[in-house]
């Protein structure tokens, strides 16, 4: 084609080119209006400043702002996220497109929940509709028993008379026989006597017979049916037979308060329940689901409470350490957290610790006994502080309360303490006087509690006993209330808390027990003695048998034991190691299983029969052991973190609690130990 010849663009012929080229041509309408067209849709796409119409806008995402670059000096650095405002409007959509669909999905799954409860409601009215006419078929089989019943009883009557009746026809009618055959036998008698003896006799059947005229039965029978109050009765019952039982309870609003776990240890949940405005329920009912799995997918077992004030309480016993699932619902819907993940934990920590070196309220030195007053509905707790001659009362709860007024009788040297609880008395014991003083305390004011700042103790009897040495812890006898047992020098003298006089007196030496730390008396007024091992004895002071505890490496790893065997608990290979070892009376112990790098410095038993041994290893460290009836070491309160370091008495709580004394570090610590 020739250069000086070009294609029309609207009718595709060839036409020459004007001597000025290209641009001699006139303009073309059409193409100017496409080429505006096409502006104006790149200005919808790309806002433009509206005085710098080439200048695309921008967006700072940091500052939320629309700019335009020759207008606004915006700073733009690394501080500020600056991207275009077609790039922003695109952002936006797509975010606005992706809340929407998950907010329309939100609606799906909630039209799908609404409809779900419309099906349950509708299976929950086919399901009562089908409860009320079982209960009422079976009210009615009642009122058909009745019905029955009162039928047999009429024709049980009606029969009955009927009998009566028919005895007498059947009299009437043999007497009527009788005299019809003699009056044929009278017409031929011709004995003018005979004939006056039988009419005189006939005048006498004639009197007796008008009694045969009366029935002796009557045929009166009617039914009545408003004689009593039972009609009444029946209506006012079927009135309050049944009901349609509902619930306002709303599970994403209900609550739940999780214990802190430990690993065979109880755990209580709480679950409190509310409407929908949230206010608290105050009735329960509710049909709750519960499950709880263990690390490894095992459900674990649990005890459920309603309590019928709109709270609920699950208590479950965690075998193994490490997360439990947990999930619980209402309506077969999930309360607000479910499910929920806890951290069961195999170390027992103390619910609190009391006290620290010193001699005010919250101080204690040198503590060295703890008893539990559970006389009354509220436990009262007793701390012997002798560093600071007073006897301190806390509350279960590790509060102060007051300090018995003991000033006078209390001194330094003062070390065992003893309370019966079934006589509200003290036995505190002086190693130095060696004297032994009962006492209890009395109130000035008869309505207040004995831990009342203004209570004041009465001195009952103070006695002593010519054998103490060094006399230096008190226990008391159940079974044997008039004895005490006075621990000196690794004797027990059993001793007359009136007299003082000496009952008995046992040489532990005889026994190899040489160093003891630690003792107390069982539930069958048996002693328990604690040094390397743990020894019972009788009352009468036979050797009865040892418990040994087993060595740490022969405990079970909670976190690697994992075939479901309780954690805390000892395997049964290990506990013939241990097991309470019989031996014959006055024979002496055997000997120990373990090293004897530890001693049990603190024992107490509970009204369960468990026993809790604190015991003081040699590196230091220590712990509370507790063991079975049968001397089985069940579980340890490692006080993992707050350590232990000298425990030297042990108390127990009604609430499956132990508090022990630190020694070492004068305090007075709370554990869960059931």
């Amino acid at each position: 084609m020739q250069s000086n010849v070009c294609t029309s663009p609207i009718c595709r012929e060839h036409i020459l080119l004007p001597r000025g080229g290209v641009t001699s041509f006139p303009p073309s309408f059409i193409v100017n209006q496409l080429l505006d067209l096409l502006v104006r849709l790149r200005r919808d796409v790309i806002p433009k400043c509206t005085y710098h119409t080439n200048e695309e806008l921008l967006f700072c995402e940091t500052c939320d702002k629309i700019f335009c670059q020759l207008c606004d000096q915006h700073q733009i650095s690394a501080e500020h996220t600056v991207v275009p405002f077609s790039l922003a409007i695109k952002r936006m959509n797509e975010i606005l497109f992706f809340k929407a669909s998950k907010t329309l999905s939100c609606l799906d799954n909630a039209l799908e929940a609404v409809n779900n409860e419309i099906t349950r409601l509708d299976c929950s009215m086919d399901k009562a509709a089908e409860a009320i006419n079982r209960s009422f078929t079976e009210i009615k089989s009642y009122v058909d028993n009745r019905q029955n019943n009162l039928l047999q009883s009429l024709k049980t009557t009606r029969d009955y008379k009927l009998k009566v009746l028919n005895d007498q026809l059947n009299v009437i009618l043999n007497e009527k026989t009788k005299i019809e055959q003699e009056c044929a036998l009278f017409q031929q008698a011709s004995d003018i006597h005979i004939l006056t003896q039988r009419i005189q006799e006939l005048n006498d059947r004639i009197e007796r017979m008008s009694l045969l005229g009366e029935p002796r039965e009557n045929s009166f029978m009617k039914f009545e049916f408003r004689h009593n109050q039972a009609l009444q009765d029946l209506a006012r019952s079927l009135n309050s037979i049944g009901r349609i039982r509902v619930s306002s309870t709303y599970p994403p609003l209900c609550r739940a308060k999780i214990e802190p776990a430990v690993a065979n240890l109880q755990c209580a949940i709480h679950i409190e329940t509310v409407d929908y405005n949230g206010n608290a329920r105050v009735d329960g009912g509710d049909p709750l689901t519960v499950n709880i799995w263990d690390p490894y997918g095992k459900l674990c077992e649990y005890n459920f409470h309603d309590k019928q004030n709109g709270i609920y309480t699950i208590i479950f016993r965690p075998l193994i350490s490490g997360n439990h699932k947990i999930d619980i619902r209402i309506f077969d819907r999930p309360i607000a957290g479910s499910p929920f993940i806890i951290d069961v934990t195999k170390h027992n920590n103390p619910l609190w610790s009391f006290g620290k070196c010193g001699r005010g309220e919250n101080e204690l030195s040198m503590p060295v006994k703890v008893i539990v007053d559970d006389s009354t509905e509220r436990e009262q707790v007793y701390v012997l502080d002798p560093g600071n001659s007073r006897v301190k009362c806390l509350s279960t709860e590790g509060k102060f309360i007051n300090h018995l007024a003991t000033d006078t009788l209390l001194e330094t040297t003062s070390t065992g303490l003893a309370y019966r609880s079934s006589t509200s008395t003290f036995y505190l014991l002086d190693w130095k006087s060696k004297l032994i003083t009962e006492f209890s305390i009395v109130n000035s004011d008869p309505s207040s509690s004995p831990s009342t700042p203004n209570s004041q103790i009465n001195i009952h009897n103070q006695i002593t006993c010519s054998s103490f040495d060094e006399p230096v812890q008190i226990a008391l006898f159940e079974h044997h209330p008039n004895s005490l047992l006075i621990f000196d020098n690794n004797i027990f003298f059993i001793v007359d808390n009136r007299t003082g006089d000496l009952i008995n007196k046992i040489d532990l030496r005889s026994y190899g027990i040489k160093t003891v730390k630690g003792f107390t008396i069982g539930l069958q007024d048996e002693i328990i003695v604690g040094d390397h091992r743990i020894h019972i004895l009788s009352y009468e002071g036979k050797y009865l048998r040892q418990i040994t505890s087993l060595t740490p490496q022969q405990i079970v790893d909670v976190d690697v034991h994992i075939t479901y065997q309780p954690p805390d608990l000892i395997s049964s290979h290990h506990r013939q190691l241990q097991t309470s070892v019989s031996l014959p009376s006055h024979s002496k112990p055997m000997p120990a299983l373990t090293s004897k790098g530890g001693f049990y410095t603190a024992l107490c038993v509970d009204k369960n029969g468990l026993l809790l041994a604190g015991k003081c290893e040699k590196d230091g460290t220590a712990r509370i052991e507790i063991y079975d009836s049968h001397g089985h070491l069940l579980r340890i309160i490692d006080s993992h973190s707050n350590r232990l370091r000298r425990p030297c008495s042990l108390a127990t709580t009604r609430d499956g609690c132990v508090l022990c004394v630190d020694l070492t570090t004068d305090s007075i610590r709370k554990y869960r130990y059931t």
